[in-house]
């Protein structure tokens, strides 16, 4: 079970990080697809790319909000500590005879993993929000590359533009399932926080007359 857990959180961090680089991707390819479509010099006579920079502005747009979101979700997870699992000893669960000790040992790990559980479901829907907005940002900038793609002439901008549209359509989509894995990995984070917290509010109800004479 700790194993587990562990290579949870290690699968959330990592995951985040890659995240991060292919939202980092996404917009600046699609920030430099809008930017060199604009610049075309059939901008103000083709509709095709006036349409590809509005479908890659927009995407840029996106793809900067939900990378400084994602950053700024990833840093209060780390801070709050929210992200990582919390093992307490089978052993002293299991002791029939625990000591006072181990029973204020077992609560103030029952107040860590209780305490979190709102900024949890709060990350955890982030990340969902996160991931979904990937995958428009992804198909937002598809759109905007099949369009350049579909000019019956083009220049040295509007070619340059839809490389970087394609670069990042792909990046985004890719962005959006690394995300879901996020999504996934959280999961069993909090999983493994829950049932943590169940086999102590086990013990702390089997022990409950201990602290009764233990504070008398």
């Amino acid at each position: 079970m700790l194993l587990k857990s562990m290579s949870s959180t290690v699968l959330f961090v990592l995951m985040v990080i890659i995240s991060i680089i292919l939202l980092l991707v996404t917009s600046l390819t699609s920030t430099v697809a809008a930017s060199e479509a604009f610049a075309s010099s059939f901008y103000n006579t083709d509709p095709l790319t006036r349409s590809a920079h509005q479908y890659l502005t927009i995407a840029a747009a996106l793809g900067w909000v939900s990378l400084v979101v994602l950053i700024i979700v990833f840093i209060v997870a780390f801070i709050t500590g929210e992200f990582s699992t919390i093992a307490i000893s089978e052993a002293l669960l299991l002791n029939p005879n625990p000591t006072v000790g181990d029973i204020d040992s077992a609560k103030l790990v029952a107040d860590q993993l209780a305490s979190g559980r709102i900024t949890q479901l709060i990350i955890l829907v982030m990340t969902v929000v996160i991931a979904i907005t990937a995958f428009i940002i992804g198909i937002l900038a598809a759109i905007g590359a099949a369009a350049l793609g579909e000019m019956s002439q083009q220049d040295e901008s509007s070619r340059a533009a839809y490389t970087s549209g394609i670069i990042s359509a792909i990046s985004g989509l890719l962005a959006g399932v690394f995300l879901f894995i996020v999504t996934l990995s959280y999961s069993r984070v909090r999983s493994a926080r829950d049932q943590e917290l169940g086999k102590i509010q086990l013990f702390q109800a089997q022990n409950v007359n201990r602290v009764v004479v233990a504070t008398s």
